[in-house]
């Protein structure tokens, strides 16, 4: 973990592809390293890239071995669940129960926040809005 972060800072292109066409967000979501996914994300890699021999994404690569964790970030982080791999599948396809229950979970804790801070505060609509998706993003 802390060589990823050392690398990071030094200013490592967090984006670079293997020869196999994969990035380390991809290689991590595979093998579940969650840590190291929170890190790249953290610095702002490409969620969407897709490997140059299967076109996955990371969030593919998390779904199809099972890791729920990096999947759960890499949507909380935004990434798009839309892209087709080679073969023409989606994230979707493979874990549309997983996803949904990931959405309707975020979609949940967003509408709590939004409703103390309706009722406790006086912030405009969009103020609300950036708060509920920093908070969301920092903490889940």
């Amino acid at each position: 973990m802390q060589t990823v972060q050392e690398e990071i800072q030094r200013g490592a292109n967090v984006d670079l592809m293997s020869n196999e066409g994969n990035t380390a967000l991809m290689y991590a979501s595979n093998c579940g390293h969650l840590q190291c996914v929170l890190e790249l994300i953290a610095s702002e890699c490409d969620l969407n890239l897709q490997s140059r021999t299967s076109e996955c994404t990371a969030a593919m690569c998390a779904s199809l071995s099972g890791r729920e964790a990096c999947l759960r970030e890499l949507i909380s982080a935004g990434c798009n669940l839309d892209l087709r791999n080679y073969i023409g599948d989606t994230v979707w396809d493979r874990s549309d129960n997983l996803i949904t229950q990931i959405l309707r979970e975020q979609s949940a804790a967003k509408d709590a926040i939004y409703q103390t801070l309706r009722n406790n505060h006086n912030f405009s609509d969009a103020m609300i809005e950036q708060i509920c998706n920093f908070t969301l993003r920092k903490h889940n």
